[in-house]
């Protein structure tokens, strides 16, 4: 015996598959105020017309966590709760697929699945993002739905709003992509149909002020909203306090979501613009031969808030203008022209206002994250307009079908078509089960070129073509069509077959609908408006949808003034006399002087193809992501509750393949795994966490975890594993489960680390407590003892650094008599940083250039050298130097001391070696590195060094200090160093924060080139500057060898080769500069002394010398001849 009526919660548990059952049972839960139904992991929906108390945050808490179906009655949440806890665990993309026709509750489910995503990824800290998500839907649907016959709230565009999850699993943000906007509505819409609500909310939410300014009448005198037959607008009280209660709404949503106040009065004035646009009347007037304009005061009130000149506006509205060959030519408009140019206008004007809305609305809710990142997932919820059947069907009721029916093909090949061709693939048994195709109506409507869709193209491309010629060429090329039913009489309509029905359509219309007839004129004319946001959105470039593109700068600076919305001055015509007539008469009279010649050639874009390629885009993102579905079906055409027409679910039942569904997701394997894949994801519920698996066990590995989980009545292919629904979420439990037991056991185990950490901290501190008192206890006893010894200790320490002190200053004091001597010898003026040794204490460089903790790096690999005593460089004698560390002391000597190491290692080095870097903290090198690469970046990473990068974060100073702390960690990408083909040496900063050349300021002691004075020393970011020029350095050669003491001041030509580099903050004096590099070109120092290169230096001289003497001689016979 089954269970009772209307209780079973998965129709797929039925014993009896039957139409008859599965109805009934829809039918007992419906009455039961049961809405909603699984067919295994596809939910069904029925629209109850009516509040139930089954939503809101409680309800959403109680479906946070299920973990199965079955936990909880089925509910929307319920799905909306899987799908994310999907997306969490496989980190795959999702998209929920809400369908049905319309009314049958499509938007309201698409805004409880946000609703609740939202709400269970609301912990992540971004409350204000999560709130806008949600308040997104009430905005969209204010300029995107209307009231047809079918819905009072019927979505015209398609809406797909993708949730970006951030690798955490929450919501970091979102993206809307809007398709198909029915833009037609806007000019024209059936009787007893609405155009967008926003045009309503206007009238009854606008303040009597706010209508004046936009200058709004009362609603019934405009066309886009009239009802026909003298009836009003609003239907009764209710109905305009509905419209009320909106506007206040959107007002308070557009603060939230974020556009400005100015941007709102901005909207508002557009769309009441485009209301007086759409008022503008034309008549021929048989006086003049031409077309007028009966109500010009609607020309003032739209140019005013378009932004335009009246005249101009006129201008477009009754000619057109284009250059052919060079002429231009002028044509006027007839009636109808004027007509269908002004429509076009008005649906182009509101069609781009929807798209920038959409923009701004994204850049709003912009993820907060990194877009390249490949963790991100997405969760896709497509909303659109149902299937539609109305008394009179168009171009509208077609591309919606035709959405339709492609989402009922993507729906079956997925659920059918490539079910049963991967069981056949994998080698499992198929299930018996017949569902219907739809592909060949698909084909019908889409092939080409033999489509509806291409057929409607290439007539719109022909200027002679009518509805008329367009239905007889369908007729012709489609009439065998088994879905194609082509009238009986000779009249523009013809039938197609769709999943849902027999659709009639009556093209009437349809060619010039279908047309984009905005002529570059209007283009033109609006890029010019002196609204900046009008201009914007006619100049941004537009895709192939029709929809504005996605890498165009849409976010304005919000820089641009609210125009002044005051009627222009209009100047009093005469009697009989106008605007218009007076237009028609200047293009009269330039049409007159110029050759008249009718404009022909086929429309770029149309309506259908905007709706193709938005379509295709459309399925292909659905194509990429793992869907999910929520079938909704309408209980009756009344939209009256608690009213269940058997007969009317029964046809949707049949037309959207419920019943198959019903049947496959009965008898076979939704849940498809590779088995790499499944082992990856479950391996634990089988195998130790520390198993290997080798490729050729995955198949043995599946079948392990299956029986360990006992999961049986499961399939295993050849490369897939094949599962119920419902086994699926019986692995995850399991999973589930063990993850909490694993949880348990890692706070047991860190519970016991922890308390020996605990137990082992607490005994050192009694031991230490205990020496404490013992070192106590032996001061107490012998106090006397060792007062005496420290005070001895210190007058020895005393003695020892008056000793250093005077010692150091005596040979200061020889090494200054040296140098003096050597200068006046030599008659070479001294060089300010070389010999200005102001310090009372020396630091000994060169045993600590051999002693030093920090090695020296040659080609990534440290070198160690024994130290000496003494250092012979270029006949000079430095003795070893001892003095207290931490004393001042000047660059110059520094340098000359790192020099004098580098040239006595000379002969031991690489010939390779361009130069050697030292990274200093103050006057202390830290680490030291010999560069053979052309190139070397220095940054603060801490990868070792290998030739080619220096990552200063992995060496440490025992003696650094806060201050070099903080401006190392401000280095980040630091610079790159590149050796020039001449020699010379190229810096550029590759980070934010400053780096400068040392010394910038004394460019007569170095060899920097014009652009580090260009720049006062400081590297531009991602510039290179070259801070050592080997011209330069030939230019100091030829001064020495001009002056005849090159050999004596080599000493000084090779100090230049020297470059110093700050980071973030220079200092002249270096014992200052908390860190920076100490660079020493080897190749300069090499070409000093190549006879070579000295030789081609004097030879460069003596040409220089003969030409001085040339131009000296010319000079002289000039002064003699004048």
């Amino acid at each position: 015996m089954g269970p009772p009526k209307g209780c079973v919660d998965d129709l797929a548990h039925l014993s009896d598959l039957d139409e008859q059952t599965i109805l009934k049972e829809l039918k007992d839960r419906y009455d039961r105020d049961i809405i909603y139904t699984y067919i295994g992991d596809i939910l069904v929906s029925v629209n109850p017309y009516k509040d139930l108390n089954i939503y809101g945050d409680s309800i959403g808490r109680k479906y946070a966590d299920i973990k199965e179906f079955k936990d909880q009655p089925p509910h929307i949440y319920a799905l909306a709760t899987k799908t994310l806890q999907n997306a969490q665990r496989t980190g795959a993309n999702q998209c929920l697929l809400v369908s049905g026709e319309s009314g049958a509750g499509k938007t309201e489910s698409s805004k409880m699945l946000v609703a609740q995503i939202v709400r269970l990824t609301n912990d992540s800290g971004f409350s204000n993002l999560h709130q806008k998500i949600v308040e997104v839907n009430p905005l969209l649907e204010a300029f995107g739905n209307a009231e047809t016959v079918m819905n009072r709230n019927s979505s015209r565009f398609g809406k797909l709003i993708e949730l970006v999850l951030s690798p955490d699993g929450n919501i970091a943000g979102a993206k809307i992509t809007e398709h198909m906007l029915e833009k037609s509505r806007v000019v024209n819409k059936m009787a007893g149909e609405r155009t967008f609500h926003i045009f309503y909310c206007l009238f009854a939410g606008l303040s009597h002020n706010e209508k004046k300014r936009y200058y709004l009448n009362t609603p019934e005198t405009y066309r886009t909203m009239e009802e026909g037959y003298s009836k009003k607008v609003f239907r009764s009280g209710l109905d305009f306090q509905g419209y009320e209660v909106r506007m206040e709404e959107l007002r308070d949503i557009f603060n939230d979501v974020g556009f400005s106040a100015q941007e709102v009065d901005l909207i508002l004035g557009l769309v009441a613009g485009i209301l007086h646009l759409c008022n503008i009347d034309f008549v021929a007037d048989p006086e003049v031969d031409q077309v007028i304009i009966v109500n010009e005061d609607e020309i003032d009130y739209a140019s005013t808030l378009l932004s335009l000149q009246p005249e101009d506006l006129a201008t477009v509205l009754l000619s057109n203008r284009a250059f052919v060959r060079g002429e231009r030519i002028v044509t006027l408009k007839t009636v109808s022209q004027a007509c269908d140019g002004r429509d076009a206008l008005a649906k182009v004007l509101y069609s781009r206002l929807f798209s920038w809305i959409v923009a701004q609305i994204n850049i709003e809710l912009d993820p907060n994250v990194d877009r390249r990142s490949t963790r991100l997932r997405t969760i896709g919820i497509l909303d659109m307009a149902g299937f539609e059947n109305f008394p009179v069907n168009s171009l509208e009721q077609l591309c919606i079908n035709t959405a339709n029916e492609q989402l009922q093909n993507f729906f079956n090949e997925y659920i059918f078509a490539w079910e049963l061709r991967e069981y056949q693939g994998e080698g499992i048994k198929s299930p018996k089960v017949k569902f219907e195709n739809n592909r060949e109506v698909l084909d019908l409507l889409l092939k080409r070129p033999e489509g509806i869709f291409a057929i409607l193209e290439d007539e719109c491309r022909l200027q002679t073509s009518t509805d008329q010629s367009y239905v007889d060429k369908l007729d012709q090329c489609l009439g065998k069509h088994s879905n194609y039913k082509k009238s009986k009489a000779r009249e523009p309509v013809f039938t197609v077959s769709h999943f849902a029905g027999l659709v009639k359509y009556n093209v009437e219309g349809v060619i010039e609908k279908n047309r984009e007839t905005l002529s570059p004129n209007f283009t033109s004319l609006m890029e010019n408006s002196q609204n900046m946001l009008i201009a914007k959105m006619f100049s941004i470039q537009v895709t192939e949808s029709g929809r504005f593109d996605p890498q165009a700068p849409l976010k304005g600076d919000h820089s641009w003034s609210a125009p002044e919305w005051s009627l222009p001055h209009r100047p009093d015509f005469g009697p009989g006399d106008s605007l218009s007539r007076q237009v028609g008469r200047r293009l009269k009279e330039r049409a007159s002087r110029e050759r008249q010649q009718q404009m022909t050639g086929p429309p770029k874009n149309t309506t259908s193809a905007h709706f193709r390629i938005s379509l295709s885009e459309l399925v292909e993102k659905l194509t990429s992501s793992e869907p999910h579905f929520v079938r909704c079906l309408k209980p009756n055409t009344n939209q009256s509750p608690d009213n269940f027409d058997s007969k009317l679910i029964l046809s949707q039942l049949r037309s959207t393949g419920v019943m198959e569904t019903t049947r496959i997701r009965k008898q076979g394997f939704p849940t498809r795994l590779p088995h790499h894949i499944f082992v990856e994801r479950y391996k634990f519920l089988g195998f130790p966490a520390t198993a290997v698996i080798e490729p050729s066990f995955m198949k043995n590995a599946c079948l392990r975890i299956l029986k360990a989980t006992d999961i049986r009545d499961c399939e295993l292919g050849n490369t897939k594993v094949f599962l119920r629904y419902w086994q699926t979420d019986k692995l995850n439990l399991s999973l589930d489960m063990m993850v909490e037991e694993l949880v348990v056991l890692q706070s047991v185990i860190r519970r016991y680390v922890a308390r020996r950490r605990f137990l082992s901290i607490r005994k050192q501190n009694q031991r230490d407590q205990e020496m404490l008192a013992g070192f106590g206890d032996f001061l107490s006893r012998e106090n006397s003892k060792v007062y005496h010894m420290m005070v001895s200790s210190d007058d020895h320490d005393k003695l020892n650094y008056q000793t250093q002190v005077e010692e150091a200053e005596r040979r200061e004091r020889e090494m200054e008599v040296a140098r003096r001597r050597e200068r006046e010898f030599r008659e070479v003026p001294p060089i300010p940083h070389v010999s200005s040794l102001e310090f009372s204490g020396f630091y000994d460089h060169i045993d600590e250039d051999y002693n030093s903790p920090s090695p020296d790096y040659y080609n990534g690999t440290p070198s160690h050298h024994q130290p000496d005593n003494h250092v012979q460089f270029q006949g000079r004698h430095i003795p070893e130097v001892q003095g207290q560390r931490g004393q001042r002391e000047s660059s110059g000597f520094l340098y000359q001391n790192h020099l004098n190491q580098l040239l006595q290692k000379w002969g031991n080095l690489d010939p390779d070696i361009w130069c050697k870097i030292l990274y200093m903290e103050y006057d202390r090198p830290v680490a030291k590195f010999y560069i053979l690469d052309r190139e070397v970046k220095i940054d603060m990473s801490y990868e070792e060094f290998d030739g080619e990068r220096i990552g200063l974060g992995v060496f440490r100073n025992s003696r650094r200090d806060t201050v070099t702390e903080e401006y190392r960690s401000y280095i980040g990408k630091g610079l790159k160093l590149r050796r020039d083909d001449d020699g010379g040496i190229l810096a550029t900063r590759l980070g934010k924060n400053d780096i400068v050349v040392k010394d910038w300021y004394d460019p007569a002691n170095h060899c920097f080139s014009g652009d580090v004075l260009t720049h006062n020393g400081h590297l531009p970011f991602g510039e290179p500057v070259k801070v050592f020029d080997m011209e330069e350095l030939k230019s100091q050669m030829a001064i020495k060898l001009k002056q005849g003491c090159y050999n004596e001041h080599i000493s000084l030509l090779q100090h230049q080769s020297i470059v110093g580099i700050s980071f973030v903050k220079d200092e002249k004096d270096i014992t200052a500069t908390p860190c920076w590099l100490l660079v020493i070109n080897v190749t300069a120092l090499a070409r000093l002394k190549d006879p070579t290169v000295k030789n081609q230096v004097q030879q460069k001289l003596a040409e220089m010398t003969v030409l001085q003497k040339e131009e000296a001689l010319e000079e002289e016979k000039r002064r003699e001849r004048g």
